[in-house]
């Protein structure tokens, strides 16, 4: 469309119609004029032409009002969107949402992973169609790949044969076109189309509109999330939205509908992932089925106030910024640092020549007007910075990392704390060594993806699955490839094992009712290597994996340091 607008056929077709009206009643008015003026000459023109004028004027304005200028751009939109509903086991209707045609020619249809999750079938139903004839006939489609951390799946569409197309897409049907996340400009129009609250079958979407009222929104704490840099919009977007296309003034796609009013945040906005994050997601699922991160060779924690003790760190002088308590010794509370502290680098990694070590803060904000007296001028020598784009934690850094392309570098900024142990000073109880805080900057050049992965200490290998390899298991999971013997997981776990869920033994009461202290359902080598530190050495585990086509159940021991 580059840029422009594009008018559909029925926006035509209301012209056309609104267009011989005007003309009818053109003729009626001249015809009415020239009778009056032949029979009554004596009758007042001047209340005729008056008459005229006003029926003239307000049809111009309903005219008018047709030329708006989300109209065209809707009439286009829509007809890319579809219809999703799921099936249980059973085949019985277990929920609907939306979804985008991002390619009409392979037949990609594009829509979030909570919208077909734990689904045994997806039906998709095209815009302007006969719905019962479609749900008649079927319109199953596969998934090509899907996401759990961007909350993002891939469709494949396969329409009855009535189409007589070699992919079934409908010639009617358009592809959206992609537009630029990254150009939003808060306060431009945001047009959402989807089918909230559809019943089963209905092929017409909903569409509402609003202005883009914030972009960058991080939302890490949702589960198995990882929503960085979302589009928040005050456009309604509802249950059975999720899916749908959200799009500027021009018909392009900023963002897929995704969320609604998130816990903590204000009524009347909606959320929606950027096109840009769609895009790139897209790219892996269309050629690996899943998302598969860049090997970086950076082990990485959450900054907290017990690790800053055992650095003897000054809290404020620790290359963070404390965000949920400014002066950060209010109460006993765990202060929300941001940046995350480098626990370990593996030799050889492009971390490693990137210059990045053990002990180095990444993307951590450093703000001397926090710092109390006593820390400012008693044992710090302080070197004062800010950076451009702080990362909150280690979720977020996992977000920022996963989506990194092969052989491109990437920039970023660390904090070295360089400690001077001969000068100590004891304040609050509370032992500090004098600390200098160094800027420094990392050009980091990933250079493979991450498909294999060690646990430390674990003494076994884990692969992610490639695409042909995981159409010989049933599920989603890891394989293991290697296994040592003196391994304590080595009397149950053996090479070609696809591992897919993780119980702790531990349970804990939830009202009244117990439950297991922490579950993971594991989709791929991502989520694992996600999960993995959770698992505490020593600990038992119920272990689920896949061997020879039949699921079985082992408690296991995570081996000891």
């Amino acid at each position: 469309m580059n840029g422009k607008a594009v008018f559909g056929n029925s926006y035509l077709k209301r012209l056309a119609i609104i267009s011989l009206i005007a003309a009818v009643v053109i003729a009626v008015v001249v015809g009415t004029q020239v009778i009056i003026r032949k029979f009554y000459p004596d009758r007042n023109i001047e209340r005729l032409k008056i008459a005229q004028d006003e029926i003239l004027g307000r049809l111009a304005s309903i005219e008018e009002s047709q030329k708006n200028p989300f109209a065209p751009v809707i009439d286009h939109v829509k007809q890319t969107i579809v219809h999703i509903i799921t099936y249980d086991g059973n085949d019985r209707p277990k929920g609907t949402g939306s979804g985008i045609v991002i390619d009409k020619t392979k037949g990609y249809i594009l829509t979030n992973y909570h919208v077909i999750e734990n689904s045994a079938r997806i039906k998709v139903i095209f815009p302007n169609t006969d719905s019962r004839h479609d749900i008649a006939e079927g319109s199953f489609v596969p998934i090509v790949g899907y996401d759990r951390l961007s909350d993002l799946a891939l469709l494949k569409s396969h329409l009855p044969p009535k189409y007589n197309l070699p992919l079934n897409v409908p010639e009617s049907v358009p592809e959206i076109e992609w537009g630029n996340s990254e150009n939003l400009q808060v306060g431009e129009w945001a047009i959402a189309i989807g089918y909230p609250h559809a019943p089963i079958g209905q092929a017409n979407p909903t569409v509402t509109a609003g202005i883009v009222s914030a972009a960058n929104r991080n939302f890490l704490e949702m589960g198995n999330r990882l929503h960085i840099e979302m589009i928040q919009t005050d456009a309604p977007i509802n249950a059975g939205n999720s899916g749908g296309a959200l799009v500027n003034i021009h018909g392009q796609l900023i963002g897929i509908n995704t969320l609604s009013k998130p816990k903590y945040y204000a009524e009347g906005m909606s959320y929606a992932i950027p096109a840009n994050t769609a895009k790139k997601v897209v790219e892996q699922l269309i050629t690996h089925g899943c998302v598969i991160p860049p090997y970086l060779g950076i082990h990485t924690q959450r900054v907290t106030r017990d690790l800053l003790e055992k650095l003897k760190m000054p809290p404020f002088l620790s290359a963070v910024y404390v965000l949920s308590h400014p002066l950060g010794l209010e109460d006993d509370r765990e202060p929300n640092y941001s940046g995350v502290f480098v626990t370990d680098i593996d030799e050889g990694s492009p971390a490693d020549k990137a210059g990045i070590s053990r002990g180095d803060f990444i993307g951590s904000r450093v703000k001397s007007d926090i710092v109390p007296p006593e820390f400012k001028n008693i044992i710090c020598h302080f070197v004062d910075f800010k950076f451009k784009l702080a990362i909150e934690n280690e979720k977020h850094f996992t977000a920022m990392t996963r989506l990194l392309p092969v052989n491109q570098q990437v920039a970023f900024c660390l904090t070295r704390p360089v400690f001077d142990p001969s000068y100590q000073v004891e304040i609050s109880g509370s032992t500090y060594v004098k600390t200098t805080l160094e800027k420094h900057s990392a050009e980091l050049n990933p250079e493979v993806l991450q498909w294999n992965y060690t646990p430390p200490r674990w003494g076994i290998t884990l692969k992610q699955p490639s695409r042909e390899e995981a159409e010989t298991y049933k599920r989603r999971g890891v394989i293991v490839t290697s296994i040592t013997p003196e391994t304590t997981l080595a009397t149950a776990l053996k090479p070609g094992d696809l591992i897919y869920r993780i119980v702790s033994k531990e349970v804990e009461i939830v009202k009244g009712n117990k439950q297991p202290l922490l579950e993971f359902e594991i989709h791929s080598l991502e989520e694992f290597i996600i999960y993995a530190p959770m698992l505490t050495s020593g600990k038992q585990f119920w272990f689920y994996f896949e061997r020879d086509g039949k699921n079985e159940t082992k408690l296991l021991t995570i081996p000891k340091d």
